[in-house]
């Protein structure tokens, strides 16, 4: 029987292995942290269940909706999941609907009527270069101004000018109606625990299936000969450990596999701060589920609130805020002292009305080195090129993180699932 490593097991790492078993492979899943989830884990503390960011399945796939459904059964919730943006004071549409363009001061909401009108046709036109350019051909300047340019630096760390126009964002321009931005998409949520319950279900399953998973243990070399891994050395709370295996998939972050690889890797990062809010009191954001804020004045790009996920998510009586703090590793931000990155968070929410910092009972504060890739011009070819110096026949990536690039939960599992075709096919030649 053929022997699988399976590196990080987050979604998609978790549904490769799953696939697997599928075809009769041997699976050893190895996972760095305590617990299963990568980055759709949860944290629990005090009552209060929290998720490291915004997660909710959506998918328009039968299959991923059926395998959801299967493992979840009736610890599962269908939701409709919406988002706002908060600038000036109020909050927003988001992505705007074509009735909050007359918010706007007349002459305002005229340029952006023209400008949109003029985008419809410019679709049709090719793409311009950077993400500037690319929504302002769109949407227009003042559509852009208002809505993007200051989100997008501060979500990323520099300027929108040096993004690529790849990465401009799906369902951000004006909609004709008030529906969610996911409205034609199933959606669904785990009722108790939060969305690890998804990436524990999958573990059960897994180990139901004859597959092995072993966490708190890193990735710290890989064997290879001509051109081929042949194992890889993991370490344990109880020492290294060697594992012999004939093919790899691997979903941790790009970075970090080609350091264990002794090679470079020249493309930039982004890291993320989440600040975890418990609080005393119903609803904090009106009638959503997400908000997003453009202001620089603001520490955050993001905020979610947890019971409108799942109710099970807080104790009866309260509720509780994810924030969300874009930097770069080892920063300032970054560095920044627990008490005080709460005390910074809740004084700018208090400022803006949106808590009261006397009903905040608890705050936790959680760190994440790799976030986002940042996608500066020609990305998508320099992360092939990348991926190619990896000069191993058998080691196949997958995922988010092995992608480095964005995928929500059903995009990684149909990633893990490509992998898993990889490593049969490569047996087949």
């Amino acid at each position: 029987m053929k022997e699988v490593a399976v590196i990080g097991a987050g979604v998609a790492g978790l549904y490769s292995s799953l696939e697997l078993l599928k075809r009769d492979y041997k699976v050893t899943l190895i996972e760095a942290r305590e617990a299963v989830g990568g980055m759709a884990r949860s944290i629990t503390d005090g009552g209060f269940i929290f998720d490291v960011g915004s997660h909710v399945i959506h998918t328009n796939s039968p299959k991923y909706r059926e395998f959801v459904s299967g493992l979840l059964g009736n610890d599962l919730l269908e939701k409709n999941i919406t988002a706002k943006s908060y600038f000036e004071g109020k909050y927003h549409n988001f992505p705007p609907i074509m009735g909050d363009i007359f918010d706007f001061p007349k002459k305002k909401a005229l340029k952006i009527l023209l400008s949109l009108s003029l985008g419809r046709i410019n679709q049709f036109r090719g793409k311009k270069r950077s993400f500037e350019e690319q929504l302002i051909f769109l949407g227009g300047r003042d559509l852009y101004e208002t809505y993007f340019e200051g989100y997008t630096a501060k979500f990323w760390g520099v300027s929108p000018k040096d993004l690529s126009s790849e990465w401009v964002p799906r369902r951000v321009l004006p909609r004709f109606s008030g529906r969610s931005a996911l409205a034609n998409e199933w959606q669904a949520y785990p009722k108790h625990g939060g969305i690890e319950t998804l990436s524990k279900r999958m573990a059960e399953l897994i180990e139901k299936k004859g597959g092995v998973i072993h966490t708190q243990t890193r990735l710290k070399e890989v064997q290879s000969k001509g051109g081929k891994a042949v194992g890889i050395t993991a370490e344990t709370p109880k020492g290294d450990e060697n594992i012999p295996c004939d093919s790899i998939i691997s979903t941790i972050p790009l970075p970090q596999l080609f350091k264990i690889l002794g090679k470079k890797f020249e493309i930039g990062y982004r890291s993320m701060i989440f600040v975890f809010l418990k609080v005393k009191g119903g609803e904090i954001l009106p009638d959503t589920t997400i908000c997003f804020f453009p202001s620089s004045k603001l520490p955050f790009t993001r905020l979610y609130e947890m019971p409108k996920y799942s109710p099970f998510t807080c104790p009866e009586g309260y509720t509780s805020l994810g924030v969300e703090i874009p930097c770069f590793y080892r920063d300032r931000v970054w560095n920044t002292d627990e008490n005080e990155m709460c005390g910074n968070v809740t004084s700018a929410l208090a400022n803006e009305r949106i808590i009261s910092e006397e009903k905040l009972v608890g705050c936790l504060v959680r760190r994440e080195q790799y976030a986002y890739p940042i996608p500066t011009f020609n990305y998508y070819e320099r992360i092939e090129s990348e991926r190619s110096a990896i000069g191993l026949s058998n080691l196949f990536i997958a995922g988010r993180m092995g992608y480095f690039q964005y995928l929500d939960m059903c995009d990684a599992m149909e990633s893990g699932e490509r992998a898993a075709i990889e490593v049969e096919q490569s047996f087949r030649k």
